[in-house]
């Protein structure tokens, strides 16, 4: 898939291709089973929401579909702007969105700004999101609670299960998937 940027107009989701806009409807069944084979694999639990949402649209599988694409895209990426774009090869950029239920929405931090899938254990997840907020290994065991051998060790089992070598490859990859939802 190209660079692609989507955006809300007088209601209706659009998407700019390079040089081509268009209205983004249920014909666009390449656009839309793509857009859903990344939600699916980089963040089943919204991809699971999308299903549980429009459960009822399943007899009619083209507009059911449709449905979860168009909702997916409005919920994280329906402004307009020139700073990336919101699908760039296989990376999602997502906006933050004004959404009137927002913190309301029992989607919110689902749907909307998605975790990223991850092996990581909930304590690899703590210390590195303070790793990848800058903290040392020395400030990061004295927040949690433990030794900076056991910090370090977290930092090493991180690595080895995102395939990276070093703190700027994992801040890159943060912040390509969305780890942290920054």
């Amino acid at each position: 898939m190209a660079n692609l940027e989507f955006y809300i107009y007088e209601g209706e989701l659009w998407c700019k291709d390079g040089d081509k806009t268009f209205l983004v409807d249920r014909t666009q069944t390449d656009l839309i089973d793509d857009i859903l084979r990344r939600v699916k694999e980089c963040y089943p639990k919204a991809y699971a929401a999308l299903d549980e949402c429009y459960r009822d649209s399943a007899p009619n599988r083209t507009f059911c579909r449709y449905k979860m694409a168009r909702r997916f895209v409005r919920c994280n990426f329906g402004q307009l702007d020139s700073t990336s774009f919101d699908i760039e090869g296989e990376k999602m950029n997502f906006e933050r969105m004004d959404c009137p239920l927002r913190l309301e929405c029992k989607y919110d931090g689902v749907i909307c700004s998605p975790i990223f899938k991850t092996t990581l254990s909930s304590q690899e997840m703590k210390v590195g999101k303070l790793w990848f907020e800058g903290l040392s290994k020395d400030e990061i065991g004295g927040i949690l609670f433990l030794s900076p051998e056991t910090v370090n060790n977290h930092i090493r089992y991180i690595y080895h299960k995102l395939s990276i070598h070093g703190r700027p490859e994992f801040v890159r990859y943060s912040i390509e998937h969305g780890l942290f939802n920054t």
